[in-house]
Formats: structure tokens, sequence, C-alpha cells
């Protein structure tokens, strides 16, 4: 499972990390969370070329009523993402990147939920593996882009808190899982295995970061020192969204 991540490295560091062209500056986000906007790679109209954008996280498939409340498909699961229909055709066709360098999974203790920051290598920026999908709205002129993340089983860092983690991809593997001419399911999904556990570590953060309205480096504050620990405690309505 993946409901909330971090994506608040400099700029520059993700040009050089993952070969791309100027990125535009943006803010750094410490809770970015359903239906807002994440940073994803694509391939571009070239071979080998690579283009970013920002998506809306939670996927709308093509087929979507225009009249009906659009889905919140955050994530698919590796294992059958192929063959569902709101999934398979951008499976097929539309894998991206998606950029973060941590993610949040929250254990329950009683009534509380006790959130967790976990990260990859002291830190540093990885790709989740996604699918991404455009929607063209009926009657109208608007396009709506969208993405999911791609979960597998957890490893032994994620698994004490979830079962389900984000695909985390391994670097060498990025242009295959991207490269529009690899559609065999097999080989795609044997990309998508728990990432190493001896790569990760796991820190539990402020409860600030519950509320989906926090987007601050306060989230990942340790536990209780936060300067609104007081109020961001685990009080009905300041929960956001979970998304398990």
């Amino acid at each position: 499972m993946c409901g909330r991540y971090t994506l608040k490295t400099d700029r520059r560091a993700l040009e050089k990390q993952f070969r791309l062209p100027e990125l535009p500056d943006f803010l750094p986000r410490y809770n970015l969370g359903p239906t807002q906007d994440g940073l994803i790679i694509r391939p571009g109209d070239r071979p080998g070329q690579k283009t970013v954008a920002w998506l809306r996280w939670g996927l709308v498939p093509a087929w979507t009523r225009a009249d009906s409340d659009l889905p919140l498909l955050i994530n698919a699961r590796a294992e059958t993402a192929a063959s569902r229909p709101a999934f398979r055709d951008a499976w097929r066709h539309r894998r991206c990147l998606v950029l973060a360098d941590g993610f949040y999974e929250w254990t329950r203790v009683g009534r509380a939920r006790i959130p967790h920051h976990f990260t990859v290598r002291h830190g540093e920026p990885f790709a989740m593996a996604g699918l991404w999908e455009r929607f063209d709205v009926p009657d109208g002129d608007a396009t709506i882009e969208s993405f999911a993340i791609l979960t597998t089983s957890a490893n032994e860092v994620v698994a004490p808190h979830h079962d389900r983690m984000p695909a985390i991809l391994d670097p060498a593997l990025h242009d295959d899982w991207v490269n529009p001419l690899v559609h065999d399911t097999e080989v795609l999904r044997r990309m998508l295995g728990p990432f190493p556990a001896i790569e990760m570590a796991a820190r539990r953060v402020d409860v600030r970061v519950n509320d989906i309205r926090n987007d601050d480096p306060e989230c990942l504050a340790s536990p209780g020192s936060s300067t609104h620990a007081n109020q961001d405690r685990d009080a009905p309505g300041q929960l956001g969204l979970d998304f398990r």
C-alpha cells in the first residue's frame, strides 16, 4: 500500500540522478496525497527520450463516464494489474516512474495511528513503478492525466506496519520499465518485487502527518517534537485520507 509520500529532493539532484532535462522549480512535498499532483517520468516522442509531468494521483480509466464520480485508484497490485480492466491498457502502453524520496505507513496502537516514514539509501530519491492514463472529458475540451502506483508484498522493514509496499524499482530497470516496446507481462512483473530490506530504513514521525492538510518539514519531526504537536493529535476529523 502507498497512500502518502514525500518529494523534497532538490530539482538539480533529481535531474542528475534520473538524467532528466531541466526541471522547473517546485515546492518540496512533505505529505503528498491522493488527488494531488505527483512528478512522473514517461517516454517522449523519440526513442530513448524522457519527459516529465505533474499528474493527478488517482488513475482515471479512459472509459470513465463523465457523469460519474472520478474513481480514486491510487494503487494497483503488481500481481494483477495486467489483467484488471482499469489498468491493463496502461500496463501495456503507459508505464511511468513516480519520483519520491520516502513514503509513509501507519501502525495502529489502540485507537491511535502511529506514522512511520520509509526511505532508501540514506534518503536518496527513488522511482516507484507507476501506470498513467489520459481521460478526455466527453462533451468538453478538458483532459485529465492521472497515475497509480504499483504495489508489491512488503519486505522485512515494511511488514511490521503493512503487508504491501510500493514497487520501488532498481535503477538498472528504470529504462526497461518505461520502454513501450517491452510487453511481456512476466518480464514486467519480475521487475516489481519487494525492494531489498537491507537498503531501507524506517523512522517514526510526528502525527502531524496524519492530517493531509499539513505539508511542511514538521511532518518528519520526531514524535512529539513538532511545535504543533498538541493541536495535531489524532482528533476526529483530523486524520485526512488513509486509503489502506
